[in-house]
Parts: structure tokens; C-alpha cells; sequence
């Protein structure tokens, strides 16, 4: 594992307040294989790399940006926009049906919009949409 990812994750667990036993089970691999990652004692697999994701809500292709880039823990954005469909689509897969239609209905919606209406990143409104 690169030391941006390492560092990364521990700034991770600094910023949640977890352990590395937490990590660890929401990763849904053992502590020890996480200890001896963490520590630079082992190499990591896929296993942990998608266990990384799972915890963190991150794409496989975020977490492998972080590998190779760096993130400051606070700064995912710095990932940019490359992933944004392949991020969009991997979040609507873990949705209901349900909240799968009313997505796909907010997305046409925003489609016929012009672009100085669409609305910014940080407006809350789009949720009451």
C-alpha cells in the first residue's frame, strides 16, 4: 500500500473516532490483516482495497486514486471529476427501486434545466426536489 493511502486511513480513523478494530469489521476483514497493513508488515490485497471502499462509501477506483495520488482526509473532492458517472452509478446500484426511479426522475428534471439554474454542489434544496 502506498503512504498516501496510509496516511490517508489513518487520518481517516483520527477524523471517525474509530479503531482499527472498526475499521477492520466494517472493511469485513480481521483485525490482524488490517493491523499488519496499516503497519506496513503486509502488502494488501483486492480483499482490503474493496473492504476500504465498503467502509469508507468509496468507489474502487476512488480508493486506488488515493493510492496513487494522495487526498488530504478531509479533501475528496481533490479527486476530481473523472469518476463521477462510474461513482453515480456504483451509489445508485445500492439504492431501492423505488429510490432509484425518483434519482433517475431528479436527473432528467435537471437535464432540462438551463445551466445558470442547475444548482450548486452545496444547495440542500436539490434534497426537496
Amino acid at each position: 500500500m502506498g503512504e498516501e493511502l496510509n496516511s490517508w486511513l489513518e487520518g481517516m480513523l483520527k477524523q471517525t473516532g474509530w479503531s482499527v478494530r472498526e475499521l477492520a469489521r466494517r472493511a469485513e476483514v480481521s483485525q490482524s490483516y488490517t493491523s499488519r497493513v496499516l503497519s506496513g508488515k503486509q502488502e494488501p490485497g483486492a480483499k482490503f482495497y474493496r473492504g476500504i471502499a465498503k467502509a469508507f462509501d468509496l468507489t474502487m477506483d476512488q480508493v486506488e486514486r488515493l493510492d496513487r495520488e494522495g487526498v488530504e482526509p478531509d479533501d475528496l473532492d481533490a479527486l476530481g471529476d473523472e469518476m463521477t458517472l462510474r461513482e453515480a452509478y456504483e451509489i445508485m446500484k445500492r439504492l431501492t427501486p423505488d429510490k432509484q426511479k425518483d434519482l433517475l426522475r431528479y436527473a432528467r428534471y435537471i437535464k432540462t434545466l438551463p445551466d445558470d439554474e442547475l444548482p450548486d454542489d452545496d444547495d440542500d434544496t436539490a434534497a426537496d426536489t
